[in-house]
């Protein structure tokens, strides 16, 4: 088993790099992969900067190209920008609210991947659609008593255990839904859509958070703006029903469109389907807090007394710990 014969500190790279690696490209192969041993010597961690932008005058900081979901995130709270979003009220009590927010989402995230740091930078090209696994995702957001932040999404984008490949008792899980925005070119990253990220006042942070599931970049957007545009506390945040991505189909890969959670107040609702429906888009019913629309995971930080404030997503069993 792989997990036992790597030392605590995750340094037995004698291992890693030999039967490990070994079993690895072997089974990678019985599955038609091409991941070779001579790979896991020749992989390089990397570090990159963030991409940063504003919004209502805080510093927002998000995952770095090539993840194009912090671009995706950093544009569309640009394009919020323009608008008295506060004047409108939240999502839970103006139809119009809701539509600019799902418009704005489906805007960056189905727009083609960027090549680099924000939409200005270029565009790759989509691959040609094929069959994928779903996605699956983790998300992390740890502040620690020196107010140290960490935001962290890991992603293997693909349902567990169902292409039957296994090394040394770890399933090898492909991330097929990652290389519909854009295959990567011998050698290098692949451009994913994840987007943990920081909201920092006066340079220091406020917020970090972060999501999974398909909807994760939805799920932050619409979460940041009621955090940062209505001043609501992060428990009645998460508890807010919200909408979501179009789940990806395997014939046709992401197509536009909105998935709704049930908890929006009758009239906000009608209203919203009227107008969606009534320009053409796509749109399906999910039940309450379902794990489609993602999970929540993040941490306010009060400027002034610094307090901190969590609450556990109950959509994809999300915790919530102080020690």
């Amino acid at each position: 088993m792989a997990v036992p014969r790597l030392s605590p500190s995750g340094e037995n790279w004698d291992y890693y790099l030999g039967d490990f690696a070994t079993a690895f490209s072997m089974e990678c192969a019985r599955g038609g992969g091409v991941i070779s041993a001579d790979d896991f010597h020749a992989y390089e961690p990397r570090w990159y900067e963030p991409v940063r932008g504003t919004y209502r005058g805080m510093e927002v900081v998000a995952s770095a190209p090539p993840d194009d979901g912090g671009a995706q995130l950093i544009d569309a709270l640009a394009l919020l920008e323009a608008r008295d979003v506060a004047a409108m009220g939240p999502a839970t009590e103006s139809a119009e609210t809701l539509e600019l927010l799902a418009d704005v989402h489906n805007q960056v995230y189905y727009a083609p991947a960027r090549a680099g740091r924000n939409a200005a930078s270029g565009m790759v090209d989509r691959p040609g659609s094929g069959p994928v696994p779903s996605p699956g995702t983790i998300h992390v957001t740890v502040v620690d008593e020196q107010r140290n932040v960490a935001s962290l999404t890991h992603s293997h984008m693909a349902s567990p255990w169902v292409n039957g490949l296994f090394a040394e008792g770890t399933q090898l899980s492909a991330g097929g839904s990652f290389f519909q925005r854009g295959m990567p070119a011998l050698g290098e990253r692949a451009t994913v859509y994840l987007a943990p990220n920081m909201v920092l006042a006066h340079g220091r942070p406020v917020l970090a958070s972060g999501s999974p599931s398909v909807s994760l970049v939805a799920c932050v957007l619409q979460s940041l703006v009621h955090v940062i545009d209505f001043g609501l506390p992060i428990e009645e945040v998460v508890a807010m029903p919200r909408f979501g991505a179009r789940p990806h189909e395997p014939e046709h890969g992401w197509l536009p469109g909105v998935t709704l959670e049930h908890g929006f107040p009758a009239a906000v609702d009608a209203e919203f389907r009227r107008r969606w429906t009534a320009r053409g888009g796509w749109l399906a019913d999910l039940g309450p807090w379902h794990s489609l629309t993602g999970n929540f995971d993040g941490v306010t930080i009060d400027p002034g007394s610094g307090v901190l404030r969590a609450c556990a997503d109950p959509r994809r069993n999300g915790a919530a710990e102080a020690f």
